[in-house]
Formats: C-alpha cells, sequence, structure tokens
C-alpha cells in the first residue's frame, strides 16, 4: 500500500473514532441528563408529599382539640368523587367505605391542591379505624390504638406497607405518569387510561399495586409494574400530637375549667353541701373488665376513674344491661344499703288536717335490676289526708361514683311537688340521703275497718269516734341518683368523646385526700398536715386538687388494656400517688420524649 493510502485508511480510523467517541459522549450525557430528570422529579415529588402530610398531620391533630368534636383524631375521608370537576372539587366527604382511596382533600385541608411532577393530583388512602364509616358510626381511637392485643379497629384496620402489616394509618401518594402496568407479584396488569377525571374516577389507573380487599399498598416496585411515589403516616408519628389535644380538653370540658357539672363540680353545692369533694378512685386494675367496676371493689384516693353506670341514658329511670362490651354498665353499684336500716318519720308540729303517722317500718330491695325502698305507711286520721314525712337512708359507694340527684325520678305515692332530695358524701364512700316530701290523700285510699286497724296494732283507743286507720307504700328507687351527664358516652353528649373513645382506659386518677369524701375540702402545698398533689415541672407543682395521668402508646410492645400500671407509664408516674416524696411529673429529663416517656398529665381542679 502506498503511503498515500495509508495516510487516507489512517484519517479514516481516526474519524471513526472520533465519531464513536461523540456518540457515546452524547449517549452518556443523555443518561445523565435522564438521571437527572427522575431525581428532580422525586425531589419535587417528595416535597408536595411532605407538604401534604404535615397539612393533614396538623388537621387532625386541630380538630381532635376543638370542642364538640365527636371523633377526635380521625382522619378526612379522601375526596368526594362526585365533586371532581365541580366547585366542589377537594373536599372530604363525612363519611366512607373504608379502608378509603381517593384524591387528597386539598380543599378541606385548607391548602392549595398540590400536583406532583407529571402534574397529576396527589391521592390518599386511609385506613380501616381511622375515618368515620358511615354517617351513625364514630371513631374509637386513644394510645391502645397500636397495641396488637386491641379488639379496637384503629389498630385491626391499619394499612400493610410494602409487605408490612399495620405499618401505617394512611398513605398520601404522588401517582406519576400513566403506565402500563405488567403483571407481577402484588400487581395486577393494566393499561391505565386517564380521561377528563369524573365521578367514575377509578384509582387503578393512578395507583398500582395494591389491594383494598386486604389494605395493602406499596411505595416501591419494579420499573416495569410501578412508579408511585409515596409517604405513610403512622399510628406512632399522630398519637402523641393527639393525646396532647385530649389532655388539653379533658381539663376545659371535663376538669378544671368544666363550667357548672364539671367533674371538680359533681358534689359541690345544690343538693350537697358546699364544701368541694371529688370522688374516691377504684383501686387500679384492667379498666376494660366489668369486675374493675362492680360492687366490692376498694376505694382509694389514685386508681381508676369512677365511671361505673346504671342508666340506659342519665335520668332515663331505666336500668343499663351488663355485658362484656359494657363493662362500666353496673346497676346495683350505686344501691341503698340495709344497715343501717332507712327511717321513715313525721316531722312536727303535725299541720292541722294531716294524718298521723302510727308506723312505716321499710325494707330495700330491687326492681327491674334498680335499687329500691320500700315503707309501708299506717295513719291516723278523721279522713284520707295529705302527710309530710321524710325518709333517710344510706347508699353505698356514691363517693366512688359520679351521680346527680334527680327528684324527678319516679316514686311510688309521692308528690312530685314539693318535694327535695340532699345528699352527704360519708368517709367511707355511702352516702346519706334524705327525701322531704308529702303523700297526697290519694294514695291512702278507703279507711280500714277497726278490726283491721287494731291486727295491725292500733290500740283501739286510738281509733275511737270518728278517728280512722289508713294505710299505703311508698317507694324511692336508687335513680333518685342519676348518672351525671358526664357518664353518658352518647354523640348527644358534650363530652361522651372521652368515653367513646375509651381514653378512661388509659388514664390514672388522683385527688388529695382531703378532697374525697370525709376531708375538709380543701388542700395547701407540702409540706402541710392537708397536702395538695405535686405533680413536677408544673408552675404550681404542689397546688393541684385532683389530676389524671393519661397514658401514651405503649413504648414497650405490652398488650394492652391490663391491670399492669407500669406498662401504662413511664419514670415516676409508674408509682407516683402526688405526695412529696413520690410526686407525679409532665416530663422525664433524663429520658427521651415520645421514645422512652409519653405521659400526659391533665388537672381536674388546683388551689
Amino acid at each position: 500500500m502506498t503511503p498515500t493510502r495509508q495516510q487516507g485508511a489512517a484519517l479514516l480510523l481516526l474519524l471513526a473514532v472520533l465519531t464513536l467517541g461523540g456518540m457515546w459522549y452524547m449517549i452518556s450525557g443523555l443518561h445523565a441528563a435522564s438521571g437527572d430528570f427522575k431525581a428532580a422529579n422525586r425531589r419535587h415529588n417528595a416535597a408536595v408529599l411532605a407538604q401534604a402530610k404535615r397539612a393533614l398531620v396538623g388537621y387532625v391533630a386541630h380538630q381532635a382539640a376543638v370542642s364538640g368534636e365527636n371523633n377526635p383524631g380521625a382522619f378526612l375521608c379522601p375526596e368526594a368523587a362526585a365533586n371532581i370537576g365541580t366547585g366542589n372539587e377537594g373536599l372530604a366527604p363525612g363519611n366512607c367505605t373504608l379502608p378509603a382511596v381517593g384524591r387528597l382533600p386539598w380543599k378541606t385541608l385548607g391548602i392549595e391542591k398540590l400536583l406532583d411532577a407529571s402534574g397529576e393530583p396527589l391521592w390518599y388512602v386511609v385506613a380501616s379505624g381511622w375515618a368515620k364509616p358511615n354517617a351513625a358510626t364514630t371513631t374509637v381511637i386513644n394510645s391502645n390504638c397500636t397495641s396488637s392485643a386491641s379488639a379496637m379497629t384503629c389498630w385491626s384496620g391499619q394499612l400493610t406497607i410494602d409487605g408490612q402489616a399495620n405499618a401505617a394509618v394512611a398513605l398520601i401518594i404522588a401517582p406519576g405518569q400513566a403506565m402500563s402496568v405488567q403483571a407481577s407479584s402484588g400487581c395486577t396488569a393494566r393499561n391505565q387510561s386517564r380521561s377528563t377525571p369524573s365521578s367514575t374516577i377509578d384509582p387503578a389507573d393512578y395507583l398500582e399495586c395494591y389491594s383494598t380487599a386486604t389494605s395493602s399498598f406499596a411505595t416501591t416496585g419494579a420499573s416495569t409494574s410501578f412508579n408511585d411515589q409515596g409517604v405513610k403516616i403512622t399510628a406512632a408519628e399522630v398519637l402523641p400530637l393527639i393525646e396532647g389535644a385530649i389532655a388539653d380538653r379533658f381539663e376545659r370540658e371535663i376538669g378544671r375549667y368544666a363550667t357548672s357539672g364539671g367533674l371538680r363540680q359533681v358534689y359541690v353545692g345544690g343538693s350537697w353541701p358546699a364544701t368541694q369533694v371529688l370522688p374516691f378512685a377504684l383501686s387500679f386494675a384492667d379498666p376494660s373488665l366489668a369486675a374493675s367496676y362492680q360492687p366490692g371493689v376498694a376505694k382509694d384516693v389514685k386508681g381508676l376513674l369512677p365511671l361505673s353506670y346504671s342508666e340506659t341514658t342519665p335520668t332515663s329511670g331505666t336500668a343499663c344491661t351488663q355485658s362484656a362490651a359494657e363493662p362500666r354498665c353496673q346497676p346495683l353499684f350505686v344501691a341503698w344499703q340495709s344497715a343501717p336500716a332507712p327511717t321513715f318519720t313525721q316531722p312536727g308540729p303535725i299541720p292541722l288536717g294531716q294524718a298521723t303517722l302510727f308506723s312505716s317500718p321499710c325494707s330495700v330491695g330491687t326492681a327491674s335490676q334498680i335499687s329500691q325502698i320500700s315503707c309501708t305507711v299506717l295513719v291516723i286520721s278523721i279522713l284520707a289526708a295529705d302527710m309530710t314525712f321524710r325518709l333517710q337512708a344510706t347508699a353505698q359507694n356514691v363517693g366512688m361514683a359520679i351521680r346527680q340527684v334527680n327528684t324527678a325520678a319516679t316514686m311510688q305515692n309521692i308528690n312530685t311537688a314539693g318535694r327535695t332530695v340532699s345528699g352527704v358524701l360519708n368517709a367511707d364512700g355511702t352516702a346519706t340521703i334524705t327525701l322531704d316530701a308529702t303523700i297526697p290523700a290519694s294514695a291512702f285510699g278507703s279507711a280500714l275497718t277497726h278490726g283491721t286497724c287494731i291486727g295491725l296494732g292500733i290500740p283501739p283507743a286510738s281509733i275511737g269516734g270518728a278517728l280512722n286507720c289508713f294505710t299505703t307504700t311508698i317507694t324511692l328507687p336508687m335513680t333518685v341518683l342519676a348518672d351525671h351527664p358526664l357518664l353518658d358516652s352518647s354523640t348527644a353528649s358534650s363530652t361522651g368523646w372521652f368515653l367513646r373513645n375509651k381514653w378512661h382506659e388509659v388514664s390514672f386518677y388522683a385527688a388529695a385526700q382531703n378532697l374525697t369524701p370525709g376531708g375538709g375540702g380543701s388542700c395547701s402545698t407540702p409540706p402541710s398536715a392537708t397536702p395538695c398533689l405535686v405533680v413536677n415541672y408544673l408552675s404550681n407543682s404542689g397546688s393541684q386538687r385532683g389530676v389524671i395521668a393519661i397514658a401514651g402508646r405503649s413504648l414497650t410492645g405490652a398488650a394492652r388494656p391490663n391491670g399492669t400500671r407500669s406498662d401504662w407509664f413511664e419514670d415516676v408516674n409508674a408509682s407516683a400517688d402526688g405526695s412529696v416524696s413520690n410526686p407525679f411529673t409532665i416530663r422525664a429529663p433524663s429520658l427521651s420524649i415520645n421514645r422512652t416517656f409519653n405521659d400526659r398529665i391533665a388537672v381536674i381542679d388546683s388551689n
């Protein structure tokens, strides 16, 4: 080959090398640009997902603290599909079939309509038990919602994410571009079609690899089957915010800031003495069991909130029905005592024209699961006439309960008008109840024959001439001490949210000794003869008359509810009695908040 030809071949070889190098550089640049583009998309999605998560968690926490919220802790339902494309787009419906999948209700959250990197609105999933399933059903959410032993739906319905069971209570998703989903493990083949969104929108055209039947969702997957990007919300993340809201609401609505009818005012004034009394606690035990609320449970100054109830609704007069699902229903927890025996007297002087009492034996029994007193009244009179009387009796466990006087209770043969009822709580937890009322003349009926009168023990000389004897039976049911409205868990009750969501099952109650029945009704900063409770790190520590400690989610994995206090509370709260040597605390400096310590203290009353 000539030198000229050799030079030409070399040039061609060099050109080929340069061409291949240029192509490699261009292809490498395209790959790099593609990688940068994907990374930018993911960063955009991560930012909008984080914004949406903050808005959603903030909304849940805020709503939990709002007075009148019947479902504290409940999440919003996804956007109603029927609202898409209308002026109501972005609004959440009041309830939804769970687990619910739909677009994020941005307008209800009060944020802008967030879009992912492909221009699609964000999607949203909420687990069973964490939103209202229908108009008539309320949620049941408390800090036991992470306990696998709990029967509460807020635990059993949590989402499975990437194969991990109970991994989240909600999931927010950036759906990405439409794709042709290839069949694979957990993914159903689908050629996603996204025409103009409408009320017939199908989540499967936006989300891949999920199943509402098993509450299973994914945040990762093969590129041929998956391009969603998601952020989950766990119970551990949202419960501390809910717990804080609940403690605040308890103080405002049930404890120390409550208006007439709050816990601190149940046994103060009106039919009760003016001296303040807080009820005894029930000895601490598993709060989900009926045995913890039954007659015979020991009284204490610390333990379970005294929340047994006896009626279907307060002042209904109808006994509730005991069941495993209603452990607090105890119709005979507050009941009349046979000893000391009830006394029936006729206070003197006897007004002119009234019948004169001769005898009135009284007995204690039950009728329709309600304790009642029956007295057979025998009087002497010319004609049947009204008779003023006083009935005094002792009721058990009133000081370990939350009751209200109900003078409108149905009483046999006793005038409704003019009757009064008053009570005094005793140091043993009983209450002395006094009824002042009148038996109407009509209740005595016709005069008995003299022979019958004599047979009933009336001396013949007492019924000579125009005098006759008359008899009747009066009854006083225990419903004269009716359930207090604080015991009403119905949605109509302004405080029913606390019981309905079973926050009482994660609460520990304590009262200063001098504030319980038989005490002087006041306490002072210890050391003193009548000390108040001590709660470390409160600004007015040592002046608390009554408190509750609300347990956060279990940090040890203990199956709750149970009767082991250390499974509920951390640090000194696991054994505190509120004394100087054994105080409660609102924080533990040596323990990490929400990791190794998550108790809340709510104050019922303080000096």
